[in-house]
């Protein structure tokens, strides 16, 4: 799977702590662009990203404005979250 990022989505994603290791793998072998960056991995690591951000987000970890750009990149990775995101 391969998604591309704008500029404050690549600099939200980068800046996650404490993901498992394949959510962490995709970000440190991400790509930078001059609009953003290019995220390129496994369903299973773009799954786990998904689910690491939506429990940043629950507890309220997140900024609300890395919050917003955070969950338009789940729906952007996948679509079916948008429901229960809220986006």
């Amino acid at each position: 799977m391969k998604v591309t990022l704008s500029k404050a989505q690549y600099r939200a994603v980068n800046a996650l702590r404490g993901m498992p290791y394949d959510a962490h793998m995709l970000i440190m072998c991400s790509q930078p662009t001059k609009t953003g960056g290019i995220l390129e991995g496994s369903q299973k690591a773009f799954d786990e990203l998904v689910t690491f951000i939506s429990e940043e987000m629950a507890e309220g970890m997140l900024s609300a404005s890395a919050s917003r750009t955070l969950s338009a990149l789940c729906v952007k990775i996948d679509p079916s979250c948008a429901s229960w995101l809220g986006a």
